[in-house]
């Protein structure tokens, strides 16, 4: 329940995926060399440069990295060493992740859905034809209700109508379709001015297939990532489900305060580098500095990882690894060897063991 000041945000599924694999047997000192994704093309430029080093800097304090150094390598590179490394694979994820959050309203007013007939007319007269049932994937479940108008419509037959206002569903196998339409000149000049479509992370399963949200938002963030100033995560004993508490800066609650309290029963996108995460809550009350994220079913690791972006900020573009070493253990693990000592204490208790038992024959047989 939200309250005044305080608000429970869910997310049900994140960017930032389960740490799995890519572990260290003793704590490690790795070398990393990260470089702008190539996707993204050109280079960092000096600001870009300078906040990327701070972010990552931060980043990797907060995930508890020893004796760090980062500086800059040669092709636009940075080079990073750090020390205390037994989670690779979820670093590597923690320095890549962009972590750009933000907070948008539904399209309440249903504007998207109001222009679907002119998006279908124009794709039409573009050449574009409505898939046929078979390519559209058979007929639709009976919890999905569609619009007989539209059966012959090249787009809007693809989008089903969600749960609420600015949701849509699309079949996993018409998900890739749904994606060239909406690159077309004659989607994009049709979606009304101030309204974007976004892709969620949820796949609802349906009788027979799965179905991919798109949700339309509008395109001014109510807030943005940068104005949260702290965010820790743990888990909440009563629901045993992990946390995410976070507290904006000053200016920021009051500003969440003044535009949610104008946005009451309205639907908030949280949308994590660029996708909607979950089902978009509603709000019951002005929301202020304080907030809670919560992540249902998902591991204390990533609303760990996820406290770290959002208290850190968020990179400028986005970096992949292009190498990576281990370089040994770490000072501290080399000092202390966890298996040798474990075995001397084990051998230890044994023969004390065996000690106490022939001291106890021995009692009893004098006896």
């Amino acid at each position: 329940m939200m309250r005044r000041g305080h608000s429970v945000i869910l997310l049900a599924s994140l960017v930032l995926q389960a740490p799995v694999g890519r572990t260290l047997t003793v704590p490690s000192r790795v070398r990393l060399v990260l470089q702008l994704d190539p996707r993204k093309g050109g280079a960092l430029q000096p600001g870009e440069l300078d906040t990327t080093r701070r972010v990552l800097q931060r980043r990797l304090e907060e995930f508890g990295a020893q004796d760090v150094t980062l500086q800059p390598a040669p092709d636009d590179r940075l080079l990073i060493e750090a020390s205390g490394i037994t989670e690779l694979g979820r670093l590597e994820r923690l320095l890549t992740t962009v972590g750009r959050l933000e907070i948008r309203v539904t399209d309440m007013k249903n504007r998207f859905r109001a222009v679907l007939p002119d998006i279908d007319g124009a794709l039409r007269r573009a050449g574009v034809r409505a898939p046929s049932p078979a390519r559209a994937g058979g007929l639709a479940p009976p919890f999905l209700q569609r619009n007989k108008a539209s059966e012959a419509a090249p787009f809007s037959s693809l989008l089903f109508p969600g749960q609420l206002p600015g949701e849509y569903l699309v079949r996993e196998t018409q998900a890739l379709a749904v994606e060239q339409l909406l690159a077309r000149p004659e989607v994009q000049r049709g979606i009304p001015s101030g309204i974007e479509l976004k892709w969620g992370t949820n796949v609802r399963v349906g009788p027979g297939d799965g179905y991919r949200t798109l949700y339309a938002v509008e395109q001014q963030p109510i807030l943005r990532g940068d104005e949260i100033e702290s965010a820790t995560a743990l888990r909440d004993f009563p629901t045993s489900q992990a946390v995410v508490n976070f507290e904006l800066s000053e200016q920021g609650g009051r500003m969440f305060e003044r535009k949610t309290g104008r946005h009451i029963d309205d639907y908030l996108a949280i949308i994590l580098d660029g996708r909607v995460q979950g089902q978009p809550p509603v709000v019951k009350s002005p929301i202020g500095r304080r907030g809670q994220i919560e992540l249902g079913e998902k591991q204390l690791a990533e609303a760990q990882d996820l406290a770290v972006v959002l208290t850190a900020g968020s990179l400028p573009a986005p970096l992949v690894v292009v190498d990576e070493q281990v370089l040994g253990p770490s000072p501290s693990a080399r000092m202390v060897e966890p298996w040798p000592v474990w075995a001397a204490v084990a051998a230890v208790v044994v023969w004390a063991v065996v000690l106490v038992v022939v001291a106890r024959g021995g009692l009893r047989r004098s006896r």
